[in-house]
């Protein structure tokens, strides 16, 4: 006789079957190529093969992993190969930020030398162009001050009083100098004047001055050459426009003195 479970056909010889109902005993079927199972057998069935072939995928990953990250570790569980990944991870860090400071330092390096060098090079521009200017303002001041009537070109006499004094800006005011002392009012101790130092320069050395003509010459008296009277000089200063006892004024009466124009 034949049965059929869900559709999986067994056969059951006829001599069994009766036998087993005259002694009223359960037949026993071996076949190896049927196996059959609760409902209940067949879900756990189903959990332990899911099981197995999780845990199977996982070996096979983890070695393709080991294999691939030339990891070194036995056995074939997450733990393992976590364990191996972790300190693989931890010795290349010792290596890698070793490698990156030295590179780090290398470009810190040359920025440094790039930095002073474009630093040098603006103090140098910055300095070149203070000079520039503080020269100007001093060639400005000196040009001002110095009297019209030299001997020599007034080129020239700047550069004998460049030569003589040394002329410094400080704080937008000219400064000057001499044997590297700053030269100073006696009675207020305030730097002197560039006016004051160029006035009294000339006056220590009338003969870069030429002698000035006019005064009581042949056009006042007749009597040609003349000396100049103190009042014509007062006069004519007043006339230029240079105070009474100026350092100008003072320096003018010295220089025609000292070349026998004016009377003393």
């Amino acid at each position: 006789m034949k049965f059929n479970i869900n559709g999986k056909e067994i056969e059951v010889e006829d001599a069994v079957l009766q036998t087993a109902l005259e002694k009223k005993e359960a037949v026993t079927l071996t076949n190896d190529a049927l196996v059959l199972r609760t409902k209940e057998e067949d879900e756990q069935y189903k959990v332990n093969l899911r099981s197995e072939a999780k845990n199977t995928g996982v070996e096979i990953a983890i070695k393709e992993w080991r294999d691939k990250l030339g990891l070194d570790f036995q056995g074939k569980t997450m733990e393992n190969f976590t364990e191996a990944l972790k300190n693989k991870v931890l010795t290349d860090a010792k290596i890698e930020p070793e490698e990156k400071l030295k590179n780090t330092l290398k470009d810190m390096e040359t920025l440094k030398q790039t930095i002073q060098s474009v630093q040098s090079e603006k103090e140098k521009v910055v300095n070149e162009f203070s000079s520039f200017k503080n020269n100007f303002v001093v060639q400005s001041e000196l040009s001002k001050v110095l009297p019209q009537n030299t001997i020599i070109p007034q080129d020239d006499i700047l550069t004998i009083v460049k030569n003589k004094f040394e002329f410094a800006v400080n704080e937008g005011k000219i400064e000057v100098k001499q044997n590297g002392e700053l030269l100073k009012n006696p009675t207020t101790l305030d730097p002197l004047p560039v006016k004051d130092v160029i006035d009294k320069f000339f006056i220590d050395n009338p003969t870069y001055l030429k002698p000035v003509s006019g005064g009581s010459g042949a056009g006042d008296s007749g009597a040609g050459g003349s000396k100049q009277t103190l009042d014509k000089f007062i006069g004519e200063m007043q006339e230029k426009g240079v105070a009474l006892n100026s350092a100008q004024f003072n320096s003018e009466y010295e220089a025609r003195v000292k070349a026998g124009l004016l009377e003393a």
